[in-house]
């Protein structure tokens, strides 16, 4: 037996509501076709997958790796249908103080890691006033309330500019 879509978007289900009834509900199905389900991606996979008690499923240390996994294609699969996920935009931290850049390499090392669909990058510009109302930088850190064509955060410590990547109100 091969393995489906429909058989890991199940496995994700299952693994979120650890319930077979709960993942029945969320996907719009019954509980005995999910548990068909299960016992057909556990012959597939040969392994145990969930162990079922009293109180629900119990994903094994296997399920735990197997619904790990299970998101993860999950995600691909929309991302994959989806045009407007097809390309990534670069999120760019803008800086105007040398010191800075020290601050923020390992966030963006980090981000870097995580997100690897998603490149982060520092960039050094002359003046972050300007910066807020013309230019793509995504997030601008700054030492005094702003207000721009971009967000507004009401306080110090961040600006954000309306550019190549989405803004949001929140600091990162």
């Amino acid at each position: 037996m091969t393995l489906e879509l429909r058989h890991v978007r199940m496995f994700a289900a299952l693994a979120a509501a650890s319930s077979l009834s709960g993942a029945a509900r969320e996907l719009g199905t019954t509980q005995p076709t999910v548990s068909r389900m299960l016992r057909e991606i556990e012959a597939a996979v040969g392994v145990r997958l969930v162990e079922r008690g009293p109180h629900g499923a119990v994903l094994t240390a296997d399920g735990v790796d197997f619904a790990r996994r299970c998101v993860h294609i999950q995600n691909a699969f929309d991302a994959l249908v989806d045009p407007a996920r097809w390309r990534s935009r670069p999120v760019t931290v803008a800086y105007a103080w040398a010191g800075m850049e020290a601050a923020f390499s390992g966030a963006v090392r980090s981000w870097n890691a995580m997100h690897p669909d998603v490149p982060c990058r520092l960039e050094q510009i002359p003046a972050p006033d300007a910066a807020v109302a013309t230019s793509p930088w995504c997030v601008v850190p700054s030492r005094r309330p702003a207000c721009g064509a971009g967000c507004c955060t009401g306080r110090t410590g961040w600006w954000c500019s309306r550019g190549t990547a989405p803004c949001t109100r929140s600091p990162v």
